[in-house]
């Protein structure tokens, strides 16, 4: 206990707190993860495949650009310019495909 004297006379004066060991908080993150040290939503390293998994929905976004994938499979790509290229076959598939 830490214990402020108002006078020389110890008589009054006033408690200002309480003196305790430090003990190192863990952060929010680390109170999440299981015995494994796994998130719930993880992030696994398996033979050079980073999986990254959410119940909800992902967003990754830097600058003017993002990539949102919700639970329902709804995956949008928005940026001020898309550029598409590939050294093989460059397909648009699905039920329908909108164009402009």
């Amino acid at each position: 206990m830490l214990y402020l004297a108002a006078s020389d006379d110890e008589t009054f004066g006033c408690v200002m707190g309480l003196v305790e060991p430090y003990q190192k908080r863990r952060s929010a993150l680390a109170e999440k993860t299981d015995n494994k040290g796994n998130l719930p939503s993880t992030t696994l390293l398996e033979d050079e495949v980073v999986r990254i998994r959410a119940e909800k929905g992902l967003i990754f976004e830097c600058g003017k650009g993002s990539l949102i994938i919700n639970e329902d499979g709804k995956i949008q790509l928005k940026g001020t310019e898309l550029l598409s290229r590939a050294q093989g076959m460059n397909r648009i598939k699905g039920a329908g495909v909108n164009i402009n």
